[in-house]
């Protein structure tokens, strides 16, 4: 088990997040309490995480025209406020480390109505190869796109 993994500090402060997406928590979301089902939490980080790679122009296998994929390795979720059917959550993401073959997002989601902190969490995406599904180096072009965007410049 790599021990980094679960070393990653959650970025509580906004600012330090250049990209952010909302998402209307929908009744199915829910459980029997009415408040968001756990497993629903990492949709959201996915619907950060496309809309993140969307924003930048970024497209993988999944769209067929580009030689690398992308898969989930691993995953983790701090629940800090119950979020509701019909809640607006605000999905902050941000990609704090690139290695050398996989990189992490971490998110922070908000209760946009209240501004609660509805949970936090991060995942590491590894890059594969489109045709092999092996992983392979984070190609520099990319890994320049992702620190240019988040240094901002």
């Amino acid at each position: 088990m790599d021990t980094k993994f679960h070393r990653i500090k959650y970025e509580m402060n906004r600012l330090q997040y250049k990209f952010s997406t909302s998402v209307r928590v929908r009744f199915a979301e829910t459980d029997a309490q009415q408040v968001v089902y756990n497993s629903n939490y990492l949709v959201y980080f996915e619907v950060g995480r496309v809309n993140y790679f969307r924003n930048m122009g970024i497209k993988f296998s999944w769209s067929g025209d580009n030689q690398y994929d992308i898969t989930l390795a691993g995953a983790s979720c701090q629940f800090k406020s119950p979020a509701r059917f019909d809640d607006e959550i605000e999905i902050f993401v941000r990609v704090p480390e690139i290695r050398h073959t996989s990189f992490i997002f971490e998110y922070l989601l908000i209760n946009k109505a209240t501004d609660a902190m509805v949970a936090c969490g991060h995942t590491v995406m590894v890059l594969l190869d489109a045709a092999t599904h092996k992983p392979v180096q984070i190609p520099e072009e990319l890994r320049k796109k992702l620190e240019s965007f988040e240094k901002g410049s």
